[in-house]
């Protein structure tokens, strides 16, 4: 039989495990977030524009009027 005092020390020796075990979790977690972010931003970085600069851009345009 344990003691009030065994009783204490395992429920805190127990408190002191989880705590890393959750911070261990959070860590995998974000990590496979941020793993699935950079597979879109990649996709997005592999798209070529349809519009793009040619030998025939005039560069000498730098105000265009209006509205959009």
């Amino acid at each position: 039989m344990m003691t009030l005092g065994q009783i204490t020390s395992f429920l805190i020796y127990l408190g002191y495990l989880i705590w890393p075990m959750i911070a261990f979790g959070w860590i995998v977690n974000l990590t496979q977030r941020a793993s699935a972010s950079m597979d879109r931003l990649l996709e997005v970085f592999k798209v070529e524009p349809e519009i793009k600069d040619t030998e025939e851009t005039d560069f000498s345009i730098k105000e265009i009027k209006g509205e959009i």
